[in-house]
């Protein structure tokens, strides 16, 4: 199990810079469904933590968790 927060920096434009916040919630395909229970009770105090975000993402997939996928994911946010 992991909990990840990524602040992506990107342009709209020339002039402008924007920055979006993505929480990622990574549990593996192996973890038991106690675990699976646990982390989805923690999670909320886990994002008060971390603040704001744009895109909250939970996988239990490696390859879900891409640089494209998470950028149309912030693309769809804004």
């Amino acid at each position: 199990m992991s909990t990840n927060a990524a602040r992506v920096t990107g342009t709209r434009d020339q002039e402008s810079k924007t920055v979006k916040f993505v929480f990622l919630t990574f549990v593996g395909p192996s973890v038991g469904g106690m675990q699976r229970g646990r982390v989805g009770g923690h999670k909320p105090d886990v994002k008060e933590l971390v603040g704001q975000s744009h895109v909250d993402y939970q996988t239990d997939d490696m390859d879900d968790i891409t640089e494209e996928k998470i950028t149309d994911m912030l693309k769809k946010a804004s």
